[in-house]
């Protein structure tokens, strides 16, 4: 009879073990495997900027009004339980929060966030000292660097990951100077892109280039085929928000399997981009 019993414990408790083993095993391997933050700017994105122009001997923030978004790509992936919560803080507060997604265990996106004086408040005081030290005759543009955190919560996991979000910093050029206005257009940056990326046989594709400068002007480019082809044109940069720039767009359409790229080279500066591919398969 003992024995019996005995045996009838053992195989409870061998049971009962194995029924909780799986779940012992889940959380003992549960991790977070990858979190990644990084910064963007794109067509719809500017980066926080904080301007700053000369009233006799003072600096004085002029675009305190301003609202600005930027793009944060964002990458988490969790293995044996699920994200409760993600966010990203500037300065100790909250600037994103995954409140639309929850209990996931991958995410990746890019979302936009926004940021107006609140935000920016708190590195007023170091950017207006780059102006004090640097500003002056001419126009200066700075980058100052802004620690923020990503945040995630998996079950009893707590992880963080920083990365640097740039705010920008303008000194205007002392109102009477003589490069207050007269100084020469230098293109910053331009881009070539299609919308959308992946073309789709029969469907229109854009292909689209931004131009960015210091100043407003005319620019004279030439956008070239990979088979030597090109067509010439101009685009006359103007000032939006904060910065100069402007956008020229070509649209295409493929009923049939084509594979072809473009550059696109600015006459008089030593700008250009890679080449892009078009490329559509037609069945």
């Amino acid at each position: 009879m003992k024995q019996t019993t005995l045996k009838t414990v053992l195989m409870a408790v061998t049971s009962a073990i194995m029924l909780a083993s799986p779940i012992l095993d889940t959380q003992a391997h549960a991790y977070i495997k990858t979190m990644k933050l990084h910064y963007v700017n794109g067509q719809f994105a500017n980066p926080p900027t904080i301007s700053f122009r000369r009233n006799g001997q003072t600096w004085q923030w002029d675009n305190q009004g301003d609202f600005f978004l930027i793009g944060a790509k964002i990458k988490i992936h969790a293995v044996g339980n699920s994200v409760n919560h993600a966010q990203i803080s500037l300065h100790g507060k909250s600037i994103w929060e995954n409140t639309q997604n929850t209990n996931f265990r991958k995410f990746e996106q890019l979302v936009k966030i926004p940021h107006n004086k609140n935000h920016l408040q708190a590195y007023v005081s170091s950017a207006i000292s780059k102006c004090i030290t640097h500003g002056g005759e001419r126009k200066k543009d700075y980058i100052l660097p802004a620690a923020t955190t990503l945040n995630v919560k998996s079950g009893t996991i707590h992880k963080n990951k920083n990365a640097t979000m740039p705010i920008r910093v303008i000194c205007h050029a002392r109102p009477g100077s003589s490069s207050h206005s007269t100084f020469k257009l230098k293109l910053k940056q331009v881009k070539l892109y299609t919308v959308p990326a992946k073309p789709k046989c029969g469907q229109p594709v854009k292909l689209v280039s931004e131009f960015y400068a210091n100043r407003a002007g005319k620019v004279d480019f030439i956008l070239y085929r990979g088979d030597g082809k090109n067509q010439q044109s101009s685009v006359n940069i103007v000032k939006l928000g904060n910065r100069h720039m402007q956008q020229w767009s070509k649209t295409y359409k493929y009923v049939q399997s084509i594979s072809r790229k473009y550059k696109m080279v600015v006459k008089g500066h030593s700008v250009s981009t890679d080449w892009v591919p078009i490329t559509v398969h037609c069945n």
